[in-house]
């Protein structure tokens, strides 16, 4: 499948043949402002302030619907009834007939579990693949392109790519099921569709999801801000690149889709296409598109565009220099400017550094802390997993730097028990294994002392994954 698809509402009632496009979208907000209640955990020198906030975000919901009603946003659109349900069952009929691909998917390297209609505008040419493609040829071309159109402004979006996934109980050869996929954005994707075959997502509590993270409003990326897309079997859900979107199906439901990608005619293979504008989400999504080609000439350095995406606030654009920092992948002077963009943007605490706070160690931990701050699961196990080892392999223990080392062991057990809390499956193995060792954990005969923060720190983990 082309183009790197990474790793994050208004309804118009647009269908041109009145099949059931109507006004409507996004999720409430959270009843407690899910960020405050993570700055409190990490911030808080009183544990049962700490544990009180780790146990009210164990208690969110995290499978609401999204609110189609009650959304403001305009990059959504819901199609009722695109399919009937004798249609979508003859589709998945033809669909068991067939193979899925097994190749890793570009955005997580699981098995994609991936059937390819249409590929950059062609019509696959095999019988089986025809036969389903002339099933479902009336709705894509005939229902789905003019609405893409008419959401874009724009008569020269064209059909990109069609396409099935399926996640949840499906399995081929024992390679493992795909419960989901992590929150993204469709870089090579102007408008993207998604039909439901099944109804498995007609509760709003399984599938695709979306977190509202826009130009002016900052949201948190924390799993309980996430909203379900309801979506009965022959319903589509259609969202433009802007949205941040992913995956997640509970592991005993079998869930497929078809997918189309819309593209601007004679952009389908430009490296970063023309539609995405500049801004915070704008200058993330041409990083993306630009590294994953391979190709800066030209274009601005994919590192420059997170650079300028993060400052407007994009969690994931920090992240991903969070990543960059720890590799010493950044230019010198590209270090500076981020160094000189995180002064002034909440500090993480000096036990917490590795070296002198402007290396490029210290920078991105103190670039994943601002994610983490925002609830970001991946930025979370990064950050604990760096301090741990710096515990683990590091001097202070040895040293007799107890008062330290406490302090370092509780701030990543916050780190790694929130990351562990939204499902984080490295953050869970890792919050077991400590819990399972923690009688023997952190002893050290050269300094005489146990580190006495291991009580706390169990507490910590097992308030987080009490919830899972």
């Amino acid at each position: 499948m082309r183009g790197l698809v990474l790793m994050v509402q208004a309804f118009s009632i647009a269908s041109p043949n009145n099949r059931g496009a109507s006004r409507r979208p996004s999720g409430r907000p959270p009843l407690i402002d899910v960020a405050s209640q993570i700055e409190k955990i990490f911030t808080s020198h009183s544990l049962p302030d700490a544990l009180d906030a780790i146990r009210m975000l164990g208690r969110l919901d995290k499978r609401q619907p999204f609110d189609f009603e009650r959304s403001s946003s305009s990059s959504i659109r819901k199609v009722e009834g695109l399919f009937s349900r004798s249609l979508a069952n003859n589709v998945m009929d033809k669909v068991e007939e067939l193979e899925m691909s097994t190749e890793a998917d570009s955005v997580d390297g699981q098995p994609s579990y991936h059937m390819s209609l249409v590929a950059n505008g062609e019509k696959m040419d095999s019988d089986g693949i025809g036969n389903l493609l002339s099933l479902v040829d009336e709705a894509v071309y005939g229902d789905l392109l003019p609405i893409a159109r008419e959401m874009m402004d724009n008569d020269k979006i064209i059909v990109s790519d069609v396409f099935l996934r399926r996640y949840g109980s499906y399995e081929i050869n024992g390679l493992g099921r795909r419960s989901g996929i992590m929150g993204h954005y469709d870089c090579y994707s102007v408008v993207t569709a998604v039909v439901a075959l099944d109804d498995v997502s007609a509760q709003g509590s399984n599938g695709l999801f979306t977190i509202e993270l826009d130009e002016e409003n900052d949201k948190s990326c924390h799993i309980s801000c996430r909203r379900f897309f309801p979506l009965e079997i022959g319903d589509a859900v259609m969202h433009d690149w802007k949205t941040l979107h992913g995956v997640d199906v509970e592991p005993n439901k079998d869930r497929t889709s078809l997918v189309v990608w819309f593209s601007v005619e004679g952009q389908q293979r430009e490296t970063v296409p023309n539609w995405i504008s500049s801004g915070k989400i704008g200058d993330f999504v041409k990083g993306i598109a630009s590294e994953s080609a391979h190709s800066y000439i030209g274009e601005t350095h994919p590192h420059d565009l997170y650079i300028s995406s993060a400052a407007l606030g994009n969690p994931f654009a920090m992240n991903r220099l969070g990543g960059l920092l720890e590799e010493e992948a950044l230019s010198p002077e590209r270090v500076a400017i981020v160094g000189d963009l995180l002064k002034e943007l909440k500090g993480l605490p000096r036990c917490c550094l590795n070296g002198d706070e402007d290396c490029c160690t210290s920078l991105a931990r103190r670039a994943w802390y601002q994610s983490a701050l925002n609830g970001m699961a991946m930025a979370l196990s990064s950050l604990g997993d760096e301090i741990m080892g710096d515990i683990l392999w590091g001097e202070d223990v040895e040293n007799g730097n107890v008062e330290k080392v406490d302090d370092m062991l509780i701030f990543a057990a916050k780190s790694i028990g929130l990351a562990a809390q939204q499902g984080h499956p490295e953050a869970v193995n890792c919050a077991k294994e400590i819990l399972a060792s923690k009688n023997t954990f952190l002893t050290s005969e050269e300094c005489g002392k146990r580190i006495r923060s291991i009580e706390q720190v169990a507490e910590i983990l097992k308030a987080c994954i009490s919830t899972i």
